[in-house]
């Protein structure tokens, strides 16, 4: 993908795709890319910080603490994740809580691009009957020139030891 910033002075602030999302490209096949907008450029930032949100989610760290004098382990590759989030009922309200929290916490630690993230239990009679566990999650995007806000509907399925991420 191209550079979003033009040497045009009068062109204005523009956003900038990090380097990765730059660097993917969704039509090889294409001789060259079509023009960046920003409202584009905004899309596929989000997407970006969809697909990357499900990717973090997904994967898992071990539940061992960190050894004491190795506190830099926890915000490293090695803590890259959330621990297994199916381990456990859901059906106990302390559970649910503590996933959501986690949930969060990783969030913070590790995607950059989202600010002020809360994460919060959804709907707890729909996921006795489907036996999921449901999850809001609401940031801030940092996006130059104005942030924009975000959220994303997250599912834990513990049959599939899978969690999906929609924004919404």
């Amino acid at each position: 993908m191209s550079d979003t910033r033009r040497n045009d002075k009068n062109a204005g602030a523009r956003i900038r795709l990090p380097l990765l999302d730059r660097l993917l490209d969704a039509d090889p096949d294409a001789p060259a890319d079509p023009p960046l907008t920003q409202g584009y450029a905004i899309e596929i930032l989000r997407g970006a910080v969809r697909r990357d949100m499900e990717t973090l989610l997904n994967a898992r760290r071990r539940r061992v603490p960190t050894p004491p004098g190795l506190l830099e382990l926890a915000v490293s590759p090695v803590g890259y994740g959330v621990p297994d989030p199916t381990a456990g009922a859901f059906s106990e309200e302390q559970r649910r809580l503590a996933v959501a929290r986690e949930v969060e916490a990783t969030i913070r630690r590790y995607e950059p691009r989202l600010m002020q993230v809360k994460v919060q239990l959804r709907d707890a009679s729909r996921e006795a009957i489907d036996r999921v566990l449901r999850l809001r999650i609401e940031a801030v995007l940092r996006t130059d020139p104005v942030p924009e806000q975000i959220s994303f509907e997250t599912v834990v399925r513990p049959s599939t030891l899978d969690i999906s991420v929609t924004e919404g």
